[in-house]
């Protein structure tokens, strides 16, 4: 017995290219165009667009300014003046590996907890 009943129907227009879109993204997930349109409805973030946007410009930030640190390694190393790796170097190194751990793993765990609540756990115990 179905305890989901759907009873109410809802219109709207698409153009064919987002038409087409829906189509596509539904048969990524191998559903049919109303149960992902209904998986989008349902599953809200966790994460607001402004929280998400603040996140992804302090990443930014800091990715330009590890650029702008190996800019300045390679540089003396290319002059000669730079031969072994320096304390500072390794910290800042472990900052980094520790903050795109700490996004992709906020990430992933996102993206779970949408699938796992999209089409129940992933793993059966």
């Amino acid at each position: 017995m179905k305890t989901n009943l759907k009873e109410e129907r809802l219109e709207f227009r698409l153009s064919k290219a987002e038409k087409r879109e829906v189509q596509r993204m539904a048969r990524l997930r191998k559903m049919s165009m109303g149960e992902y349109l209904r998986m989008i409805i349902v599953d809200t973030p966790e994460v607001t667009y402004s929280e998400f946007e603040h996140l992804q410009n302090d990443l930014i930030y800091e990715i330009r300014k590890i650029g702008v640190n190996i800019n300045q390694i390679a540089k003396k190393y290319n002059e000669g003046g730079y031969t072994v790796p320096r304390q500072e170097i390794l910290s800042n190194q472990q900052k980094l590996d520790a903050m795109v751990k700490e996004v992709t793993y906020t990430i992933i765990g996102w993206y779970a907890q949408k699938q796992k609540d999209t089409f129940g756990p992933l793993v059966q115990k």
